[in-house]
């Protein structure tokens, strides 16, 4: 019995909401269908790059990633390799 009662109160809620059922369900939908042409796009994006990565003869790719040294902007400094304290022309920095 508490089955049917709580589909038929689900059946009452939804008779009485018309427009917020249909707007969820309308953002239902959208939000899978975007879901599927994201994975789609990146699958095909994938299989594109891969076949035409062979084509060149790339098999194996590596990447590495390397951190870059920052470079300090000192007050008033218009170059920043020139350390504190240092003049350029006459100019202290």
């Amino acid at each position: 019995m508490l089955l049917f009662e709580n589909i038929q109160l689900a059946l009452n809620g939804l008779r009485a909401n018309k427009m917020r059922a249909v707007l969820t369900m309308l953002g239902i939908i959208i939000g899978i269908g975007s879901v599927i042409a994201i994975m789609t796009v990146a699958g095909s994006m994938t299989n594109s790059i891969t076949t035409s990565m062979q084509s060149m003869g790339a098999n194996n790719i590596t990447v590495s990633l390397t951190q870059k040294k920052r470079q300090r902007l000192h007050r008033g400094c218009a170059d920043a390799h020139v350390p504190p304290n240092h003049s350029r022309r006459g100019r202290t920095c």
